[in-house]
């Protein structure tokens, strides 16, 4: 059996960070967690992660500070984002500009989040191949 999906959660609340963090983990996947964008890039420096959720607003380096790194780096890892603040706009801006996986409003519900985990995963095996 291989090993879990390792999935690194970005988010500078505690509180919404350890609740994602309980509903990944009940799905299967090994949870990494970031307090914001810089220590995201560490936990990538530090090993292997298949999958990224990250909040938007975050303090030293946000959301869209670590999708433009992980873009200027070649970094092909799918990201998920995550904020409160819902525009339509923004999110296709979002996952255009910086090719995020998918868009979602706070709080992620585990029904939406689960197909979405799943998706991304497999979108990015077919991608390695």
């Amino acid at each position: 059996m291989s090993a879990p999906a390792r999935v690194l959660i970005v988010d500078d609340d505690p509180q919404e960070r350890d609740s994602l963090s309980t509903k990944v983990s009940a799905l299967g996947y090994a949870v990494e967690t970031a307090a914001d964008g810089e220590e995201a890039m560490e936990r990538l420096a530090a090993g292997a992660i298949d999958l990224i959720i990250t909040d938007l607003l975050m303090p030293r380096m946000d959301g869209v500070q670590l999708l433009r790194e992980l873009v200027a780096r070649g970094d092909l890892t799918p990201v998920i984002v995550l904020t409160s603040l819902g525009s339509v706009d923004k999110a296709v801006s979002i996952v255009k500009d910086f090719r995020a996986f998918w868009y979602l409003e706070k709080p992620a519900q585990l029904s939406v989040l689960a197909p979405l985990l799943e998706r991304a995963l497999r979108q990015q095996s077919l991608v390695q191949e």
